[in-house]
């Protein structure tokens, strides 16, 4: 018992814990969808388009500029970050405290991952409107 009287509610911290770990492990799928795309991309699909000449190399990746701009890669890409912030704030508070300093660096990491893309994509957005000038001159 507490000072107050009050006896903390164990179902309800159970239920946090529950939905702690459910966000925690949904946070990691979602980070190893992406580390997977990253790694598939640096393995096959830029070697890949590497052995073309340059005009296969420009349409291929504007393609690939394209189609990855769908709801479930963003959905991922976007949502990863976000459940591991979310994963911070829920082991705050519970039993698992002790996983806390592992969370925090997988947000970390995966907050920094969004800050480095979005970077690029504004560094390279001109790159991109003067590969689509290009279309005809191949």
């Amino acid at each position: 018992m507490t000072s107050n009287g009050l006896e903390p509610v164990k179902g309800r911290e159970d239920k946090m814990a529950g939905i702690s770990m459910v966000v925690l492990v949904a946070a990691l799928i979602a980070a190893g969808l992406i580390a997977g795309l990253f790694y598939a991309y640096a393995c096959s699909v830029m070697p890949g388009l590497a052995h073309g000449d340059d005009k296969t190399f420009v349409e291929g990746m504007r393609g690939i500029n394209i189609a990855i701009i769908n709801p479930v890669f963003m959905l991922t890409f976007l949502g990863a970050p976000l459940l591991a912030v979310v994963a911070i704030f829920l082991h705050l508070g519970s039993e698992t405290r002790s996983a806390l300093p592992w969370v925090i660096a997988g947000a970390v990491f995966l907050v920094a991952m969004l800050v480095i893309a979005a970077w690029w994509a504004r560094c390279w957005r001109g790159v991109g409107e003067r590969t689509r000038e290009w279309r005809g001159r191949f």
